[in-house]
């Protein structure tokens, strides 16, 4: 599916589904509040001496049931085709486009034996996988496979101090392609897998990394501060700590899982899965369910325009819920109030679900 398309699919839909529910609450309010009684021109009403024909509750329980279904399985078919059709697609292409024009290289630098203030990482195209591992040695190595033009670049990156930014556009490429986005995007940028290899004494303040297109994953590490942003692709974060964290994509699936790190994710299109939390969450989706799993008790702060909530406390959690949508089932165990920790869960359309493990 290209792009000019799937806009427009996009575009079409939202624009159907609204039809059909203004449709829906028009067609059963005006056929339930009253009807004309074409015989003598006069207008009766569906409320006999003897009785109802419909309540106004039914009503409101017809149109929250229908909204509720659309909300939920339009958000989730969305959610899923941008996550993993869409960007799947888009993003093999830039793959295979890479390794049949590309080489293979690799190049690393040395860091200063306290570590790394921070390390920033910017790409149009390309999947990236950062790795942290306890080595000897502070430094950080970077292989990949893509056009000669790449492995010219990285060589030429210095260490500024305690500051290295891996700037991996290419804005002077051939075959530019103009993205969803309207950045441009190079088809011959390929995978790069990044290491970074940190000894117990040393540290890294702050990772920064933001992609146009591609996937994102990051494995283990402990670093003061996380920022992750990515246009059009997925972000898997796994296996690692920060004293703080933010997670934003454009269009694509975030799944963060073990994270030790209060939490601001964000998805203007797609799914977002957190595993194991500990510390404060706060998560928002444009179009796309929420999916939260609590290792231990803390606060939550969740909103969905369209698309479903789910948490799972565990049994032990005895705080708050406040849990409020316009369209859609809401349900929750009982709430113990012991504690002041509140799960607070908003939803335009689409059910809120919180259980007990």
């Amino acid at each position: 599916m290209n792009i000019t398309k799937f806009r427009y699919v996009i575009g079409t839909l939202s624009i159907i589904f609204g039809i059909i529910g203004i449709s829906i609450v028009a067609i059963v309010r005006g056929s339930v509040v009253e009807f004309q009684d074409w015989g003598n021109d006069s207008v009766v009403s569906s409320d006999y001496s003897d009785h109802k024909y419909v309540t106004g509750n039914m009503v409101d329980g017809v149109v929250s049931g229908v909204a509720n279904e659309v909300a939920n399985e339009v958000a989730k078919e969305v959610a899923k085709e941008v996550a993993n059709g869409v960007v799947s697609g888009v993003t093999s292409s830039v793959a295979n486009e890479a390794f049949a024009h590309g080489n293979k290289f690799e190049h690393q630098w040395a860091l200063p034996s306290s570590g790394l203030e921070k390390l920033k990482i910017e790409s149009t195209a390309g999947d990236i996988h950062i790795r942290f591992v306890k080595g000897s040695k502070n430094q950080i190595k970077i292989k990949g496979d893509g056009p000669p033009e790449i492995l010219n670049s990285i060589k030429h990156i210095q260490l500024d101090g305690a500051f290295l930014n891996l700037d991996l556009d290419k804005k002077k490429h051939k075959n530019k392609w103009e993205s969803f986005f309207g950045s441009p995007i190079d088809f011959e940028e390929s995978t790069f897998e990044i290491t970074v290899e940190l000894s117990d004494d040393s540290h890294l303040q702050k990772l920064s990394a933001s992609l146009s297109l591609g996937s994102l994953s990051i494995r283990g590490g402990k670093v003061g501060e996380l920022e992750v942003e990515n246009e059009f692709g997925g972000i898997d974060i796994k296996d690692m700590s920060a004293d703080y964290a933010r997670v934003k994509a454009s269009a694509g699936e975030i799944k963060i899982n073990d994270v030790v790190a209060p939490l601001d994710v964000e998805s203007e299109m797609g799914v977002i899965r957190l595993i194991d939390t500990v510390m404060p969450v706060k998560a928002s989706a444009e179009i796309g369910s929420i999916h939260i799993e609590q290792s231990k008790e803390h606060s939550i702060d969740v909103t969905t325009e369209m698309g479903e909530i789910t948490i799972e406390v565990p049994s032990s959690f005895a705080g708050i819920f406040d849990l409020q949508n316009d369209l859609g089932e809401v349900s929750a165990p009982q709430m113990k109030g012991q504690t002041k920790t509140i799960i607070k869960a908003r939803s335009d359309m689409g059910s809120i679900t919180v259980t007990e493990k």
